[in-house]
């Protein structure tokens, strides 16, 4: 075996090592933050759906938008801690289509609960909410500080 053989067998070893270790690294960010969810799914009261969510993490702060149509703010309690997020909205559609000959009526009564785990403590007391057109963003400085519930804009 030539001297070159020999580091580029030691180079693809390391390189196989560090992958190693990145897939643990991420398969644990999937148990932290992620997994809860799944696991609060067998208490999930019923009526209640999850709502699709985006969690944007900047130098300063975290951006969480939530997708919630159908929900108005008056409807919507949304609590912040240092390192996670609850949310419980309810929602009601009713859609109603009167033709000539019969009527068409659609009830939606699911509400939406989200309790997510945050990447990095915040500061709770700091954070902004605002609703718009179906669409949630939680504002979330980071740092540290307790549970406060958010007023929705």
């Amino acid at each position: 075996m030539s001297s070159w053989d020999y580091y580029r067998w030691k180079i693809q070893k390391e390189v196989e090592k560090v992958a190693k270790e990145f897939k643990s690294l991420l398969e644990e960010l999937d148990r932290e933050l992620f997994s809860p969810a799944l696991r609060e799914k067998k208490e999930f009261r019923e009526g209640f759906v999850y709502p699709e969510v985006e969690v944007h993490e900047r130098s300063d702060s975290i951006v969480v938008e939530v997708e919630l149509p159908g929900v108005k703010k008056e409807d919507l309690e949304l609590f912040v801690s240092e390192g996670e997020i609850e949310l419980t909205a309810k929602r009601r559609v009713i859609e109603e289509i009167s033709e000539t000959e019969y009527t068409r009526r659609r009830r939606i009564k699911k509400g939406y609960y989200l309790r997510l785990k945050l990447p990095t403590p915040v500061e709770p007391e700091r954070a902004k909410a605002r609703l718009e057109d179906g669409l949630l963003r939680i504002i979330l400085p980071k740092k540290g500080g307790r549970g406060f519930k958010i007023n929705v804009e």
